[in-house]
């Protein structure tokens, strides 16, 4: 199965993907989001009119899996800062403020549509494989979130209902 990714993993991987799926990375990595909550955020969740980077991210409750409530999570710096990077590119084509319509936009794209799970996972992979990881074929998308769950457990004194909830 997956496993989580160590702190030395994350350094040699990140110089080997390109800015989205940095940012894509970097924010599954800071927020536990599940790959499809990830790359179902709009512009709207993360940014505003004038392009400022939010310090919260929603996701709303049809793009998550069960009956949960949807969730608003603090945002790392490290996610804001990566998003801020991919965001340069990503709105080079808008001048000014942005519209609503322009807003509702899909925040990844891959081309002209929203990235799809498997565009970034198979990313992810060479990635891993080309940066020298051995066992890279048990690194996926989901790690992510496993990495997140591991450094939050030990942080929230191995207190399971608080993960639970935490993790949505």
């Amino acid at each position: 199965g997956q496993r989580p990714i160590t702190n030395e993993e994350i350094a040699v991987i990140l110089p080997c993907l390109a800015d989205r799926d940095k940012a894509i990375l970097t924010f599954g990595l800071k927020t536990g989001f599940r790959i499809s909550e990830t790359i179902s955020l709009n512009l709207c969740d993360v940014i505003g009119e004038k392009r400022n980077v939010y310090y919260t991210v929603t996701v709303k409750k049809r793009n998550m899996k069960g009956k949960t409530k949807s969730r608003t999570i603090p945002l790392h710096e490290d996610a804001r800062a990566a998003l801020s990077a991919y965001l340069g590119q990503r709105l080079a084509p808008f001048c000014g403020s942005l519209s609503q319509s322009d807003l509702n936009g899909p925040l990844f794209l891959a081309g002209p549509r929203r990235i799809a799970r498997q565009t970034f996972h198979n990313n992810l992979k060479w990635a891993c494989r080309d940066s020298g990881i051995s066992d890279y074929i048990r690194i996926s998308s989901h790690s992510c979130r496993k990495t997140f769950a591991s450094t939050l457990y030990q942080k929230v004194g191995r207190d399971i209902i608080k993960l639970q909830y935490l993790m949505g």
